[in-house]
């Protein structure tokens, strides 16, 4: 028996502290391994989201469209956007519903709803990039 044995059986606390010690360095080492896994992991879906857009726009599917706020904005050949949004599925224009009060604005095909309502379209529009 060494003196360090001796010391951790007279004081159990600090017998019960080191077990906790070595816990809490065993859980912070898991911790490391498992942020490690995740940013590899999360660094795979950037690219695979950047060549799943490269190959939208290669085809044509997101041209002379911003996609801002949750929904598409259509580019004015004069510059500018129009005063309207377009839906995110069916690149239809949305329009604002009810007619009367409008509260939300919808796509009438897909019943997609923008998540901001009608009151905010010209401050999103003055924020979109020229």
């Amino acid at each position: 028996m060494n003196w360090l044995d001796d010391l951790l059986k007279e004081f159990p606390e600090i017998s019960k502290a080191k077990k906790r010690l070595q816990y809490w360095q065993d859980r912070y080492s898991d911790l490391e391994k498992e942020n490690r896994s995740l940013r590899d992991e999360n660094g795979e879906f950037e690219r695979e989201i950047k060549g799943l857009k490269e190959q939208l726009e290669a085809r044509g599917g997101m041209k002379g469209f911003v996609e801002a706020e949750g929904v598409l904005w259509k580019k004015k050949p004069a510059g500018g956007y129009e005063n309207h949004p377009y839906c995110p599925r069916c690149k239809l224009p949305m329009s604002p519903s009810p007619p009367m009060l409008p509260v939300f604005i919808s796509c009438l095909k897909c019943s997609f709803n923008a998540p901001f309502v009608p009151d905010n379209l010209k401050r999103i529009i003055s924020e979109l990039p020229e």
